[in-house]
């Protein structure tokens, strides 16, 4: 049941649609949320200087407005948005770059809990842009169509040049470690390292990182896993840019992120989220259960001790002075006194007793 969960839920992550083929038109109030956004960002951010832009969202949407409206999506190239993405300065490296291809959904619900990571729409380009629709058109009064930006790939399609300068940018500010999480699963047969992702297209030749990790999610249908197919084409790659790489099948993060979403779930007992690969407990574990035995052993051991001392004062001294201090006659007479006659028979003292 476990596993049957587990195959279910990365399945539904991962055929969610992530690529840039839209059927409707142009995001209604598309403006207002791009401002909005722009603010919004400006204020949660300010004080990190890894992700802080410093602009007039006003006029970065102009910028952004003008790139596109009142232009067939089909006349539009890499160099359409240049004036939009040059009023954003910030190029502080990013230390925890991760990136991903097939796998939106799934990347953004794990850093959305877990913010050791940061992902392209973290940074502002990807923020205002996330999960919105837009091209242009020369037959409406504002140059925009909300009716249709029907588009495959980079063909006809007004936001794959956005997309692909946003994604350029933010692989040449990542440095040091990056972390890829590819979907080895995908649909028509695609390969995790796709030839067209932007990942393989645009980010890879771009990436200039010590160490690249990567992440290897699938569903039931797994057709490739660490060292197989494309993904050893990954490693080469690598290697000639010198990057050293590790390689991951099934990252526990999935199940992390899926009792996340459904807690109540059987399979996410507290022992789910224990390492799978474990056999002994915790050194803190053990150590705190051998103090306790060791406590308990001492009470135990002073509780006993105390016990002997209670019984040999009450009872065992008292019983003792009984037979001392009891002394009997026969006669109506007081009991002995110094006037008493002894009689020494075999150097034993015997009390005569007077009869009647």
């Amino acid at each position: 049941m476990f596993v049957l969960a587990a195959i279910v839920f990365i399945v539904t992550l991962l055929s969610t649609p992530t690529s840039l083929v839209h059927g409707a038109g142009t995001s209604p109030y598309l403006k207002d949320m791009f401002i909005g956004r722009c603010w919004q960002y400006e204020t949660l951010q300010a004080n990190n200087h890894v992700l802080t832009e410093k602009v007039n969202c006003r006029e970065l949407w102009t910028a952004f407005y003008k790139s596109f409206a009142f232009k067939d999506p089909c006349e539009m190239d890499k160099d359409s948005y240049e004036n939009f993405f040059n009023m954003f300065k910030n190029k502080n490296k990013i230390t925890n770059a991760l990136f991903w291809s097939g796998a939106g959904e799934l990347v953004h619900d794990f850093t959305f809990i877990n913010d050791d990571y940061i992902v392209l729409e973290d940074t502002l380009t990807g923020n205002l842009l996330n999960g919105l629709t837009w091209c242009g058109s020369n037959t409406t009064a504002d140059g925009l169509n909300y009716k249709d930006c029907e588009s495959s790939g980079d063909i006809c399609n007004a936001m794959y040049p956005a997309w692909f300068q946003a994604s350029a940018n933010f692989a040449l500010r990542a440095s040091g470690e990056a972390t890829v999480l590819l979907n080895a699963s995908r649909s028509r047969n695609r390969s995790a390292y796709y030839s067209k992702s932007f990942f393989r297209s645009v980010e890879m030749p771009r990436l200039k990182v010590d160490q690249l990790n990567v992440l290897v999610a699938t569903n039931a249908n797994a057709r490739e896993r660490c060292g197989t197919q494309s993904l050893i084409e990954l490693d080469m790659d690598a290697k000639m840019k010198n990057m050293r790489t590790t390689c991951v099948d099934q990252p526990k993060l999935v199940l992390r992120v899926f009792c996340l979403k459904f807690p109540k779930a059987s399979q996410c007992a507290p022992v789910s989220f224990l390492p799978q690969d474990s056999t002994r407990e915790s050194e803190e574990t053990i150590l705190w259960r051998t103090i306790c035995f060791i406590l308990i052993a001492v009470a135990a051991f002073l509780l006993l001790i105390i016990g002997i001392y209670i019984i040999r004062k009450y009872f065992i001294t008292k019983n003792s002075n009984f037979k001392y201090l009891h002394n009997w006659s026969f006669s109506k007479k007081p009991m002995l006194s110094n006037d008493d006659e002894l009689t020494d028979n075999n150097n034993i003292n015997v009390y005569r007793f007077e009869a009647r």
